[in-house]
């Protein structure tokens, strides 16, 4: 695939796509048809990839060549395709000619030899463990993959030769919830099942998933492209000058701090830092108001009074409440309750919002990754305190309704018909449940240890709760609500710490 995409890097050459080639046409035209049926190849290629991940390493190790021989012949549609790219380019230039009857002998060749896809199985083969080698050469000294899973006896030797090794992606197969005889007759199913059928069986959703794939890529690109100047301009600035929010930049300046700081000091300087803020505009704003409070209370004079009126001025008094009324709406714009959850009670939780690598310091690069990722009307100190104690209400009232989800389910089991009732008692006993279980009691318990329920400080970031569950619910209808591999599972609430699911 890759050195298929590389012929492409030949089209820098070409200034003008709409020029007519030698036989008539453009090179926009017939290159637009030879790259809608490579994105489809690219598609096929990517689907059967995906599938054969998802695999089990028993199914893999009994049916595996029969996957393997499907991908390596995926070598062979794009050399082929590489192939047309390369008449296609050559069309266009002077020696066309030449070029095409090269190349048209060069896919005649590679059509008779398959090289491409021989040199593919080959480096299948290289890539096997050697433990995976010694499985593989067990099994066919026994008759083969279909002798093998169709005797129990033989069957149980080779788990029991399987708990001998220890190689990791071996003991990641052992399949220890499920019988032997369940086992073996999901590995017969899986030699039966016809590849094109079960391919177009998953197809939509891998579609949905690649579509997302290239969403997310092209968030990438424009992300890169925005920062690009940004980050040219920090590379020849000093350590201060690479933090992007204001606030945080002047703490770092003022306290001379190099690449990164210990992470209790930098809490314990934000803290301070915006204590003193607050304390010289609330100073400011008390001076003004008296100031205006003094002119109210001074000897009027007529020909003042004439003035405002012809003027149209408000009068004094209107000036000092809306002195008064600016103070209010500034301190509310400026999140100044936030800082009343500043404590040292809650620097822990702060401190893991922004050391990421828990190593105990705070990097710039953790900086910025902590200021960018609030919401766009968000404050740094606003976000702060909902680190600081937000999330932990937030953590309290999801863990709250998942309990009572489980125990309206686990009442209804009751109302469950006898036919179905051993399916239900499995599906509720089943290990994802068990561990549900265990981290939700495990919020709920720290929650009555250490209870801070504050119903105003949740009211501050409900707006934050919707948004972010509107953007998983989107995720989750993209994908149709099935989530049936870990990839998917990122593209719908991101990479990086569970606690920031976007």
């Amino acid at each position: 695939m890759m050195n298929m995409m590389g012929i492409l890097l030949d089209l820098r050459s070409i200034k003008d796509a709409q020029k007519l080639g030698p036989d008539g046409t453009t090179v926009e035209g017939r290159m637009q048809r030879i790259i809608k049926n490579a994105e489809q190849d690219i598609r096929d290629c990517s689907a059967t990839c995906e599938k054969y991940i998802k695999k089990k390493f028993f199914v893999k190790l009994f049916d595996g060549s029969r996957w393997e021989g499907r991908l390596a012949a995926f070598s062979d549609v794009f050399s082929r395709r590489k192939d047309e790219f390369s008449v296609a380019l050559s069309i266009h230039t002077a020696e066309g000619v030449d070029n095409v009857q090269r190349t048209l002998v060069g896919i005649e060749v590679n059509m008779k030899t398959g090289s491409e896809s021989t040199a593919m199985l080959l480096l299948f083969k290289q890539l096997e463990s050697p433990k995976e080698r010694e499985l593989q050469k067990w099994i066919f000294d026994r008759g083969g993959p279909k002798v093998v899973s169709e005797n129990e006896k033989l069957f149980k030797e080779l788990q029991n030769k399987m708990k001998d090794i220890k190689d990791a992606t071996v003991m990641s197969g052992m399949g220890k919830s499920e019988t032997t005889e369940t086992l073996m007759v999901s590995i017969r199913e899986e030699m039966r099942e016809d590849i094109d059928r079960s391919l177009a069986a998953d197809r939509r959703q891998f579609d949905r998933k690649f579509d997302a794939v290239q969403d997310k890529l092209e968030e990438m690109k424009n992300t890169v492209r925005r920062s690009t100047d940004r980050i040219l301009i920090e590379l020849a600035s000093g350590p201060h000058d690479r933090i992007r929010d204001i606030d945080l930049y002047t703490v770092w300046k003022d306290m001379a701090w190099k690449g990164s700081v210990k992470a209790r000091h930098f809490i314990v300087a934000v803290q301070d830092y915006f204590l003193q803020k607050y304390n010289r505009e609330d100073q400011k704003m008390d001076a003004a108001v008296r100031n205006a409070a003094e002119g109210l209370s001074g000897p009027s004079s007529p020909a003042l009074s004439t003035a405002s009126a012809a003027t149209d001025e408000p009068p004094p008094s209107a000036l000092v409440a809306r002195a008064i009324e600016a103070r209010t709406a500034q301190r509310e714009l400026q999140d100044r309750w936030a800082i009343n959850y500043f404590t040292l009670t809650r620097v822990r939780p702060i401190l893991e919002a922004f050391d990421d690598d828990g190593s105990g310091w705070i990097s710039v690069l953790e900086a910025n990754t902590f200021t960018s990722s609030r919401p766009v009307d968000y404050s740094v100190v606003k976000w702060l305190a909902f680190w600081a104690a937000g999330f932990r209400i937030l953590c309290a009232s999801y863990a709250q309704a998942i309990q009572n989800a489980r125990s309206r389910m686990i009442a209804i089991t009751a109302d469950v018909l006898p036919p179905n009732r051993a399916r239900v008692d499995k599906y509720m006993i089943s290990r994802s449940f068990h561990v549900v279980d265990l981290v939700v009691r495990a919020v709920l318990s720290d929650w009555d240890e250490n209870t801070d329920n504050d119903e105003a400080l949740m009211s501050c970031f409900t707006d934050y709760m919707q948004s972010e569950e509107e953007h998983l619910t989107n995720g989750l209808e993209r994908f149709a609500w099935e989530i049936d591999a870990p990839n998917t599972l990122q593209l719908i609430a991101g990479t990086g710490r569970v606690e920031r699911v976007s």
